[in-house]
């Protein structure tokens, strides 16, 4: 279960958020307080629910790019229905989402790109036909549990703590956690031991959907309401979320606390911008240019250790 190669250092992303916090530290004039550092709990929640959703995608092989329109599509689903069923309702919808998007690239062997991107359309034509533009009501419970404090820690960390707990049990401990990263892996070699791949694989995405729909749910109780286009930022975060954090585009690789990590990283570069007054639409040059910039330096390991390979073999069979 190792590291992407340019990662493989797990300290790195750790030393870019230690100096994202120094420069916002700066930037605010003050030392990082009880309340600020419960913001950035908080604000950095649906980033860790995308993130570790799209990540454990990717490390079984796939890519998911209807993540943020089924944060959207659960978002409005909580604001539109009663409080009693709102919340599980959401979950079921990620879920089937999910569900979705795992059959037909499994089943019917499509592509995960185009696939996940045409659901993604379909979910996001969905959520603006339940709700087209912003409104609709939360209930209290959710905003509560989105927003508040128990003490000094915010209500959301005991959330996020326990799908910390139990993705680490299931990576970790489980047999599905081996499978999980032996199918991204070597899918070939993973289909010759009796895997069930195409269970292991729906399973991923069923996990994206149910993650993305907790991350719709605080969404939605953070803002009271509902909002169609809430989630559409979300589906390239979370792809930057998970690369940033370790996880390797070609499956089998990723890491739980480097997404944590990223999450935090990519809070700390939104408030940044903010403390700056920059304009907001720079959060997507900033994203765009993380990602490209991670897997320019993943390409640029693999043709040096490629050089570095023919050099040694050309100077065996010189020897």
């Amino acid at each position: 279960m190792r590291m992407s190669p340019w990662l493989k250092n797990e300290y790195l992303i750790y030393g870019i958020l230690l100096v994202l916090l120094v420069t916002y530290v700066i930037l605010n004039h003050s030392l990082l307080s009880v309340f600020q550092i419960q913001s950035l709990i908080t604000s950095s929640a649906p980033y860790f629910l995308v993130g570790l959703g799209e990540s454990i995608v990717i490390i079984a092989g796939g890519i998911d790019l209807s993540i943020g329109y089924m944060v959207s599509l659960t978002c409005v689903v909580v604001a539109t229905t009663a409080a009693t069923v709102g919340v599980p309702l959401a979950l079921l919808v990620g879920a089937a989402a999910g569900l979705i998007n795992g059959l037909l690239i499994t089943h019917f062997r499509l592509s995960a790109l185009v696939t996940t991107l045409a659901t993604g359309s379909f979910f996001f034509g969905i959520a603006l036909h339940i709700l087209p533009t912003p409104g609709g009501s939360v209930a209290p419970w959710i905003s509560t549990i989105a927003e508040n404090n128990l003490g000094p820690i915010p209500l959301v960390a005991f959330v996020l703590g326990l799908i910390l707990v139990l993705t680490w049990i299931v990576y970790y401990r489980t047999p599905t956690g081996r499978y999980l990263f032996a199918v991204g892996d070597n899918l070939e070699g993973a289909r010759q031991s009796g895997i069930d791949e195409k269970r292991i694989r729906v399973g991923s995405y069923v996990a994206a959907g149910l993650l993305a729909a907790l991350a719709g749910i605080f969404l939605a109780g953070q803002t009271s309401s509902g909002d169609p286009n809430i989630g559409t930022p979300f589906t390239l975060n979370a792809i930057v979320i998970a690369v940033l954090g370790g996880t390797s585009l070609a499956g089998g690789v990723g890491s739980i606390g480097g997404v944590v990590a990223a999450s935090f990283v990519l809070t700390v570069i939104s408030d940044i911008i903010f403390l700056t007054n920059a304009s907001s639409y720079l959060q997507y040059i900033v994203s765009g240019g993380i990602l490209v910039l991670v897997l320019g330096l993943s390409q640029g390991v693999r043709i040096v250790r490629s050089i570095s390979r023919h050099s040694e073999g050309r100077q065996v069979r010189q020897g």
